[in-house]
Protein backbone atom coordinates (compact mmCIF):
# COMPACT_ATOMS: atom_id res chain seq x y z
CA UNK A 1 0.00 0.00 0.00
CA UNK A 2 1.25 3.47 -0.83
CA UNK A 3 1.91 5.63 2.21
CA UNK A 4 0.79 9.27 2.32
CA UNK A 5 3.16 12.01 3.40
CA UNK A 6 2.88 15.32 5.23
CA UNK A 7 5.01 18.43 4.73
CA UNK A 8 6.89 19.40 7.89
CA UNK A 9 7.07 23.08 8.82
CA UNK A 10 9.64 25.07 10.78
CA UNK A 11 8.81 27.70 13.44
CA UNK A 12 8.24 30.27 10.64
CA UNK A 13 5.73 28.04 8.78
CA UNK A 14 8.25 27.33 6.03
CA UNK A 15 8.52 23.79 4.59
CA UNK A 16 11.38 21.93 6.25
CA UNK A 17 10.94 18.32 5.11
CA UNK A 18 8.53 15.44 4.61
CA UNK A 19 7.44 12.56 6.81
CA UNK A 20 5.15 9.55 6.31
CA UNK A 21 1.65 10.44 7.49
CA UNK A 22 1.36 7.75 10.16
CA UNK A 23 4.87 8.43 11.46
CA UNK A 24 4.00 12.13 11.85
CA UNK A 25 0.96 11.53 14.07
CA UNK A 26 2.25 10.54 17.50
CA UNK A 27 2.15 11.93 21.03
CA UNK A 28 4.85 14.38 19.88
CA UNK A 29 3.37 15.37 16.49
CA UNK A 30 5.59 17.82 14.58
CA UNK A 31 4.11 20.93 12.96
CA UNK A 32 2.99 19.96 9.45
CA UNK A 33 0.65 20.61 6.54
CA UNK A 34 -1.76 17.92 5.49
CA UNK A 35 -4.76 17.42 3.25
CA UNK A 36 -7.33 14.64 3.31
CA UNK A 37 -10.25 14.05 1.01
CA UNK A 38 -13.01 11.47 1.34
CA UNK A 39 -15.36 10.58 -1.52
CA UNK A 40 -18.86 9.19 -1.06
CA UNK A 41 -21.35 7.73 -3.53
CA UNK A 42 -25.10 8.47 -3.64
CA UNK A 43 -26.00 6.02 -0.80
CA UNK A 44 -23.32 7.66 1.38
CA UNK A 45 -20.79 4.82 1.17
CA UNK A 46 -17.15 5.85 1.19
CA UNK A 47 -15.16 5.32 -2.00
CA UNK A 48 -12.52 2.62 -1.93
CA UNK A 49 -9.96 2.62 -4.70
CA UNK A 50 -9.94 -0.54 -6.82
CA UNK A 51 -7.57 -3.20 -5.54
CA UNK A 52 -5.17 -4.91 -7.95
CA UNK A 53 -6.37 -8.31 -9.14
CA UNK A 54 -4.96 -11.21 -7.16
CA UNK A 55 -2.92 -13.72 -9.10
CA UNK A 56 -2.72 -17.41 -8.41
CA UNK A 57 0.93 -17.92 -7.49
CA UNK A 58 1.77 -21.61 -7.30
Amino acid sequence: MRQGHVILLDEHDKPSGMLEKYTAHTLDTPLHLAFSCWLFNEPGQDYKSPQPAKTDAK
